[in-house]
């Protein structure tokens, strides 16, 4: 058992301690998905969100699990981070789905993480668990499991993972890999 200790979000304003949560709740995730020893998690890329309309990254074969950190996403206008996976080393690409709330404007963040769990299943698709968050706002916060399956609903194993929503312009989504 792992335990997780935090400050007091005593007196604090509401951007403050919507960053405080924010934090919490990253390393309590991390803290209940930190792999055992056999296991090892490991950075397989980082992508700056700063142009195009989706970024994608290809997923190597020995990872099991997915651990995402998004750290101020946002778009040109307004948007809903998205996720996909993919069977066929990013050819094609299954049915996106949300992984946040929409943002406002142009220029509001997205922060958070999501875990993929499955990647190696050949009889069922994979599952995305997010909780992020909008200009760390604790009230606009997305945390649905969302279903992912492959292109035309193939199953995996899944060797490439894309994120969608709008025309990036800031921002960063770190990828790790579970074994």
């Amino acid at each position: 058992m792992r335990v997780v200790t935090f400050g007091s979000p005593a007196k604090m304003d509401g951007a403050t301690f919507a960053a405080w949560v924010l934090n919490a709740l990253r390393e309590v995730e991390r803290a209940s998905y930190i792999p055992d020893q056999a296991e090892s998690m490991v950075l397989i890329g980082t992508i700056a969100s700063t142009s195009g309309t989706t970024q994608t990254l290809a997923i190597p074969a020995e990872y099991r699990r997915l651990y995402i950190e998004m750290d101020g996403v946002s778009f040109t206008a307004a948007g809903t981070l998205e996720i996909a996976v993919s069977a066929d080393n990013g050819a094609t690409f299954g049915t996106v789905r949300s992984i946040s709330v929409a943002t406002a404007v142009a220029g509001d963040t997205i922060s958070g993480i999501v875990h993929v769990m499955n990647l190696q299943t050949t009889v069922l698709g994979c599952v995305a668990r997010p909780i992020t968050f909008v200009d760390g706002d604790v009230a606009d916060r997305f945390q649905q499991t969302q279903p992912l399956a492959g292109n035309a609903s193939a199953f995996g194993p899944y060797n490439a993972i894309q994120f969608s929503g709008g025309t990036f312009d800031a921002g960063e989504i770190r990828v790790f890999g579970i074994k």
